[in-house]
């Protein structure tokens, strides 16, 4: 066996060091135009691609040549079983996936820790783990591609959304999906290396393992169907209601292209008195916007890539500051000279991190927001670097905390931030001077759950704001809805006219054409990705999925499609001669999981009857 992934090894030996030596010429190159270790959108979305489409093309192509006839036979009637054998060769896949991935990242961070005087904290160590294993689902997945006669495993790859989209709360939402993804992926490889390839998936836990995720992937591909069958064909005859507005539906705010008209929309019933007052204002009114929704806070030891600013810069005294989250200190270097040049902790500056004690450590990972603020769930600090204070700027009441990071608007003039209780608008020019305290200029108790509101238009009146609040599910699911709040001078607020939109724009069966097709799916998904990443409040918990009301239609569509599925299944698994126990299982899948279970039935099991073993 060893002898066998000493073989196959040396085959891919010499490529895996030449993409070792390129991108560690590719790390030295971006050096020198930038910080390494400053995760912007290209740099993240390159590396990221290189380890899941290099992961994907080695395991199909390595699989693929020992797929060819002479050399199947030779590799698979060696005197070894074919479970030895499959691991031999896996196991020489993953040492050239770790030396092409993973072993660049961690010759350049050690580098960087040991000879530069750079931030580099464990993350940035534990970064080429997450990439390596994202890396080893796409290997395992592009080998079952060749392995096993399923032609739909592409799907599997919907899996790695829940690996690479959320900003993960914890180490364990961090990596417990990946190591469980390459757990599933890799025992199927065992059971698909067999010595006929042709022979496809008979084990209930096979098929389960492989069943689920793929009805995962074909629900959502499912879903992307109404483009074939109803945008596509309604674009072409011209009779799509993005072409043609449905008046009375949320969606028309936006065919009304103007503030003016757009509010007047939203007052259409109104009889408030000054409804006139307020169109006519906001003809010449500043429009702005500013949101009310959950944002997800960096957290202690959470990949560099999630990472929204690198440092606050000072260009006064020519130095940049780093957040270190081993220290959780604001860790300062003189960008030219690269020399320490003190630290900032809760308590202000000091001339080294070995002089801090817990007290001056941050007990929040803080968001950076511009060149001179720091905000936590819990306060705002200025930070003034000509005179080393750092100043705590404003700290919401008790019981309060910080749902979003402050937010600074153009055009009118105006910082905003949200909490779990209100939106507070301040003075742009004096929220940003790292000399000024301050306070609200005005404060809008949130009108519904802001997890609900889209965003809030803002108009700046002579006497104060208009804010309107709008969201596709302002008051509820499916319900959409706008509210127009006027913010007084002074501070006082008086709700305007609230309008919920009961024309839909599209027919509730396009709506929820994913709940149709598998109300499990949406059920898998969504609160495991909440659990991921608590903050995003777009996928439902399953407390939030079960309050959700449809239309009675959309239930008997849903009863419809799973009795057929059902129906279907089992007089496929009669046709295919499958036993007991395999019966049994797709019967569980497709009552559970509906028409992705089905089609993945299809693409499970020979489509020729006469194939399949009896």
């Amino acid at each position: 066996m060893f002898e066998l992934y000493k073989s196959e090894f040396s085959r891919y030996r010499k490529w895996s060091l030449i993409l070792l030596g390129a991108l560690l010429g590719v790390f030295l190159l971006v050096s020198k135009l930038k910080p390494i270790l400053e995760g912007d959108a290209l740099q993240n979305f390159a590396f990221t691609a290189f380890a899941v489409m290099g992961g994907l093309i080695f395991g199909v192509v390595q699989m693929l040549l020992h797929k060819r006839t002479n050399n199947w036979t030779y590799l698979v009637h060696r005197p070894l079983s074919a479970h030895k054998i499959y691991a031999a060769i896996a196991g020489a896949g993953f040492t050239v996936v770790f030396i092409a991935v993973a072993l660049p990242w961690w010759i350049m961070t050690t580098s960087l820790d040991l000879f530069t005087n750079n931030v580099v904290d464990n993350r940035h160590y534990v970064y080429p783990l997450f990439l390596l294993l994202t890396s080893y689902i796409t290997y395992l997945i592009g080998s079952l591609v060749i392995l096993n006669p399923n032609k739909g495993v592409i799907a599997l790859l919907i899996m790695l959304y829940a690996v690479l989209a959320p900003a993960p709360d914890s180490t364990l939402t961090q990596f417990l999906p990946s190591l469980a993804f390459v757990g599933v992926f890799l025992y199927l490889n065992f059971m698909s290396f067999k010595p006929d390839l042709s022979t496809h998936t008979k084990k209930p836990l096979a098929i389960i393992l492989m069943a689920v995720p793929m009805s995962l992937g074909l629900a959502f591909l499912l879903m992307l169907s109404t483009a074939v069958f109803y945008h596509i064909p309604l674009f072409i005859l011209d009779k799509h209601p993005d072409n043609h507005p449905v008046k009375g539906s949320y969606s028309y705010l936006w065919a009304e292209v103007t503030p003016a008209k757009r509010l007047a929309y939203a007052l259409e019933g109104s009889d408030h008195p000054k409804a006139a007052y307020f169109i006519k204002q906001v003809e010449l009114a500043d429009e702005g916007y500013i949101s009310p929704d959950h944002w997800t806070f960096p957290r202690r030891g959470q990949m560099y890539n999630k990472d929204r600013q690198f440092a606050l810069r000072d260009s006064t005294s020519n130095t940049s500051w780093q957040f270190s989250h081993d220290s959780m200190l604001l860790e300062g270097r003189n960008v030219t000279t690269r020399q320490r040049v003190g630290v900032v902790g809760m308590n202000g500056f000091l001339d080294s991190a070995d002089l801090a004690t817990s007290a001056d450590r941050f007990d929040e990972v803080p968001f950076m927001v511009g060149d001179k603020l720091l905000a936590t769930t819990k306060v705002i600090y200025s930070v003034n670097f000509a005179d080393r204070v750092l100043t705590v700027k404003f700290k919401p009441e008790a019981g309060e905390y910080f749902i979003s990071r402050p937010q600074p608007n153009t055009k009118p003039d105006y910082a905003s931030v949200a909490t779990n209780k209100r939106t507070l608008i301040f003075d742009k020019a004096e929220f940003f001077d790292e000399n000024i305290l301050v306070v609200p200029e005005y404060s809008l108790p949130h009108p519904v759950d802001p997890a609900n509101i889209t965003y809030c238009w803002t108009f700046q009146l002579v006497d104060g704001y208009l804010f309107l609040c709008h969201g596709r599910d302002y008051f509820g699911f499916g319900r959409g809805g706008t509210e127009l709040i006027h913010a007084k001078l002074g501070g006082t607020m008086e709700m305007i006219a609230r309008r919920e939109y009961t024309v839909r724009k599209l027919p509730s069966w396009v709506n929820n054409f994913n709940d149709i097709v598998s109300p499990a799916a949406t059920y898998l998904s969504a609160p495991v990705l909440r659990w991921i990443e608590p903050a995003e409040t777009g996928n439902f918990t399953f407390t939030e999925l079960r309050a959700r009301e449809f239309e009675p239609y959309i239930y008997v569509l849903m009863i419809m499609f799973q009795i057929f599925s059902v129906i279907a299944a089992f007089l496929m698994a009669r046709r295919h001669s499958l036993n007991k126990a395999q019966t049994a299982t797709w019967l569980v899948l497709t009552a559970a999981l509906s028409l992705p279970a089905l089609v993945a039935f299809f693409l499970m099991n020979p489509w020729r009857v006469e194939k399949a073993d009896s």
